[in-house]
């Protein structure tokens, strides 16, 4: 998977060489001290709780390592191909180890792609069209204003230049956004139907779209309610034929529309691109995903219904603000995960300073 460096296009500005000259970003790789899903959650919304700064949670300064160098040296013990990136969004901090992650991998794998929550797959000929060079970056940002995916492109352009210079392909992971807000407004259904004509046809996980593990579940009532997860989740939850749902911490809940299915949506989506990617490469094709952390933390999201239809082994990033607080309920942690865990992946946390944004 190792070999020389990747050729770059003629004239680039090489922002690639700009960024192999940046200070190292730090990690903290492999640690057993990272919050692990279960370790969040409480048995009712009345259980007391610990909210603990990032700043506290993890070690010391002097146990951290430069991010680029622990991602390949985990993706080589791994013998992973799919490395996820949980971002903040719109964070510098957070970009600058997004482009050193994607530098040190382009170096090492010649069939490294990117595939990015920012944009949709139907977004694919204007990816296409800058990486061959045909289309400016101007005009990908004008273009891309039209849509109703809603990033700051501006921000992101470092990242796809330094895919252009080093010819790394880079792939939209996401469903359009109004398929995801007529999810959320009517049903699954009503998405199918009404852009049946846009949606693409290879596209076959409608089962998946429609099912969340209470694991999901539970992560993304936190998420929007702010409290801690609980076991099992707030929401009364039933199967596909309407029946109170019953069973533990894998057992599946089925949401036809509201926020929770327009999540599963994009997550599915997600999930399904990666692996069309993976499936048709070689054995040496490796996947960076970058997203929103909400999309794969503790290996939810995304990475959780990824590995339903296949059992890849993931490397994961996850950027956290060291004045976010996490939720910690303080049961014991000797304990190792069992084999139906999600979180027994390898995590590597990239603490940062939040900047305002505008």
């Amino acid at each position: 998977m190792s070999g020389a460096s990747k050729k770059q296009m003629p004239g680039a500005s090489s922002v690639s060489r700009v960024v192999s000259r940046l200070s190292p970003t730090l990690c903290y790789g492999g640690m057993s001290r990272v919050p692990r899903f279960r370790w969040t959650t409480v048995d009712s919304v009345d259980a007391q709780v610990q909210e603990n700064p990032w700043s506290t949670i993890l070690p010391r300064a002097d146990e951290m390592t430069p991010l680029a160098q622990t991602v390949c040296e985990m993706v080589d013990r791994c013998r992973t191909r799919l490395v996820t990136f949980g971002e903040q969004h719109h964070q510098p901090t957070v970009l600058k180890a997004q482009l050193q992650t994607l530098h040190a991998l382009a170096q090492r794998h010649h069939h490294l792609v990117l595939v990015l929550e920012h944009f949709n797959v139907c977004q694919q000929p204007l990816l296409d069209a800058f990486g061959a060079g045909t289309l400016s970056g101007d005009d990908l940002v004008a273009a891309y204003a039209e849509s109703r995916e809603g990033f700051r492109l501006a921000h992101y352009m470092p990242l796809l230049s330094v895919c252009r210079e080093l010819e790394v392909r880079v792939v939209g992971g996401f469903p359009d956004r109004r398929w995801a807000s007529t999810v959320f407004r009517k049903s699954v259904g009503d998405a199918r139907a009404e852009h049946a004509d846009e949606i693409p046809k290879e596209f076959d996980r409608w089962d998946d779209v429609t099912t969340l593990s209470t694991d999901a579940v539970s992560y993304l009532e936190s998420m929007t309610r702010g409290r801690p997860p609980t076991t099992p989740p707030e929401t009364s939850l039933v199967d596909r034929e309407g029946k109170p749902l019953k069973g533990g911490r894998v057992a599946h809940a089925y949401f036809e529309k509201g926020l929770l299915a327009a999540q599963s949506l994009k997550d599915t989506f997600m999930a399904w691109v990666i692996d069309e990617i993976v499936g048709s490469g070689d054995d040496e094709t490796l996947v960076l995903a970058i997203a929103g952390l909400g999309h794969c933390e503790f290996g939810l999201g995304f990475v959780e219904k990824l590995r339903r239809v296949k059992r890849e082994e993931v490397v994961m990033v996850a950027s956290k603000d060291l004045e976010m607080t996490e939720f910690d309920n303080t049961k014991p942690r000797t304990n190792p995960p069992s084999d139906t865990d999600p979180d027994i992946l390898a995590h590597i946390i990239v603490p940062y300073e939040a900047a305002e944004v505008d």
